[in-house]
């Protein structure tokens, strides 16, 4: 097991909250801080092991188009 660091960033892209995790490998590590991410109010997170970046992901990268559209437009109606 690998201990790998998620760094949760903000709107200005800077780490917000950093926490530990273990993991098997780099894609355990990844699917971690994905599902971490949608309990969370941050817009993406970062996973490194120690200073490797292993990868980031964005809130929105795993919904399908029609959820993000129907999520934006619900967050923006027209008009307003």
């Amino acid at each position: 097991m690998t201990v790998y660091q998620m760094y949760f960033v903000d709107e200005t892209d800077r780490i917000a909250v950093g926490e530990d995790v273990e993991c098997a490998d780099d894609s355990a590590a990844l699917r971690i801080a994905r599902a971490a991410l949608r309990h969370r109010d941050y817009p993406a997170v970062e996973v490194w092991d120690h200073s490797k970046r292993v990868g980031r992901a964005k809130r929105f990268d795993w919904i399908a188009p029609a959820m993000r559209a129907a999520e934006s437009r619900a967050q923006h109606p027209s008009g307003a």
